[in-house]
């Protein structure tokens, strides 16, 4: 495994951030990116209050270098680290984020109504490994 070169953190009640995540796990082939859930212990102790409410999923995080990114730019920073061609989505960030984010506002206000999926894909115990449900997993422990 791969050192975590970032985190991504995830609405795990929605179907179709679970889609969106099980995507970049699929095609982050240098498998250096780890995923938690917003629910889940390990996001409600390592993301600092001021950043989002502990019942507003509505926003997508990214950790990387110290730094939280969210919504539209933490979407164009985990593009980076995907295989070809999609890291070139990174390319969109000299749009100015004002005008990203009502973008990314409208998906996510309608994000469940985007899937119509009602189940979710079990992961391997390789795959599960990757994901982050408290500091423990986040220590390798």
């Amino acid at each position: 495994m791969n050192p975590p070169q970032g985190i991504v953190f995830f609405d795990g009640v929605c179907n179709f951030c679970n889609s969106a995540v099980l995507f970049v796990f699929d095609t982050n082939t240098a498998r250096n990116l780890r995923y938690a859930s917003l629910q889940s212990e390990f996001a409600q102790t390592f993301i600092p209050p001021h950043l989002y409410r502990a019942d507003d999923f509505d926003t997508m995080l990214y950790y990387e270098g110290g730094k939280f990114y969210d919504r539209s730019s933490a979407v164009l920073k985990i593009a980076e680290h995907l295989k070809f061609p999609y890291r070139w989505a990174a390319v969109f960030r000299v749009i100015p984020k004002a005008w990203r984010d009502p973008i990314y506002r409208l998906i996510a206000k309608n994000r469940h109504a985007l899937t119509r999926k009602n189940t979710c894909r079990l992961m391997t115990s390789e795959e599960k490994q990757y994901f982050l449900k408290s500091r423990h997993d986040a220590l390798g422990g």
